[in-house]
């Protein structure tokens, strides 16, 4: 989040590689859907379209700002993925420089399915990791992938067979990295981060304006009315 670890690490400057793993066995399950709930719950008790709007778009920003704290990290940072890691779980890790994952992790570009246009990074960053068809395909279709095709399609570097093995190697990486010349790290990170970074800012402010214009829509209460009842959702709307 903002004003979390990151910002301390870019404050104190120590830190010469970051390891980011998840707690109890799963990399990140996306956004807890009772946020949605709580927005919608507050956009109901404001009166003004305008500033309803203007509300969500400061959303919008918060969360893009804390999905892209790798990118933007002096340090190169790797993900240890296990478990699942779906929706700004895939918009963390293609934050990140390098991404070692368990084989049997299961990888989601879920928002697809909330009827949300997904605004946090993943429809930026993805696109430069994979196959730009690939990209496209995860996201129309919110398909479950595992991490050996997450290693095969160019979103991870490396399959580890146990969890353990993940973060192990994670931290054996980071160990190499740090032993390097600091100044010199900062440096590549900078200017890979020149072109892989290019025009993800303009285009994450796009998708908060978009989403700030159309998210509360009928298409996202049908989804999470079917998703209480566990339903498939129907749309009558184009």
């Amino acid at each position: 989040r903002e004003g979390g670890v990151y910002d301390k690490l870019e404050k104190e400057l120590t830190a010469r590689a970051v390891v980011l793993s998840g707690e109890g066995g799963n990399f990140s399950s996306g956004l807890d859907l009772s946020m949605f709930q709580a927005m919608q719950a507050v956009a109901a008790s404001e009166s003004c379209e305008g500033r309803t709007r203007e509300g969500l778009g400061k959303i919008i920003s918060v969360m893009q700002n804390t999905c892209s704290a790798s990118a933007k990290c002096h340090a190169p940072v790797i993900a240890a993925v296990n478990g699942v890691c779906f929706g700004a779980g895939i918009d963390l890790i293609t934050a990140c420089d390098l991404v070692i994952t368990a084989a049997d992790s299961r990888f989601c570009v879920k928002e697809v399915d909330l009827a949300i246009v997904a605004d946090l990074g993943t429809l930026q960053r993805l696109p430069k990791l994979v196959n730009h068809q690939v990209a496209r395909e995860l996201a129309y279709t919110g398909r479950v992938f595992s991490g050996r095709e997450a290693k095969e399609i160019g979103l991870a570097l490396e399959v580890q067979e146990s969890n353990d093995e993940v973060v192990e190697r994670a931290l054996s990486l980071a160990k190499t990295i740090a032993s390097k010349s600091p100044l010199t790290v900062r440096g590549i990170k900078r200017t890979m981060a020149a072109d892989l970074e290019t025009g993800v800012q303009e285009s994450l402010d796009y998708v908060k304006l978009l989403n700030s214009a159309q998210l509360y829509s009928s298409d996202l209460q049908e989804c999470m009315k079917s998703l209480a009842k566990k339903k498939n959702p129907k749309f009558s709307k184009y």
